[in-house]
């Protein structure tokens, strides 16, 4: 696609399929802001390289095929950066319990239980946790 009628054609597939891609991208990250983003990106380099789309009957493949890899990209970049510390906020879509539980920080530690909640800024979930091990032990 190559002229304004490429254009109009790839503009009226996102606005068709633009639900559809949120809903793709949220499945692939589990976080709406992430989503948001891959969308926008999605939109972006199909309309930056719409000369590469060689049959418009294929525009909404395409569309998410563009998508599919640049969550494949991202998730490749963040695969090697550690996850988050527990003196931070922890963020929905890179928290791994296991990982920061098992950490060699809290084996060191007769109570690691309670270094871990009281690392934990939620103040709610912090003293739901207290009274869980309160009434367990």
């Amino acid at each position: 696609m190559k002229n304004e009628q490429g254009k109009e054609k790839l503009t009226q597939a996102v606005l068709e399929n633009i639900s559809a891609l949120n809903h793709f991208a949220y499945s692939l990250c589990q976080n709406r802001s992430e989503a948001e983003e891959l969308v926008s990106e999605t939109v972006m380099k199909a309309f930056v390289n719409m000369n590469q789309l060689k049959d418009e009957g294929k525009i909404k493949q395409w569309l998410f095929r563009i998508l599919n890899n640049i969550f494949l990209s991202n998730y490749r970049k963040n695969k090697n950066q550690k996850k988050i510390s527990l003196t931070g906020e922890p963020d929905d879509q890179s928290f791994s319990l296991y990982e920061q539980i098992s950490s060699s920080s809290f084996t060191d530690t007769a109570e690691p239980e309670k270094i871990f909640i009281s690392k934990i800024t939620h103040k709610k979930f912090s003293r739901l946790l207290m009274s869980c091990l309160k009434n367990s032990g």
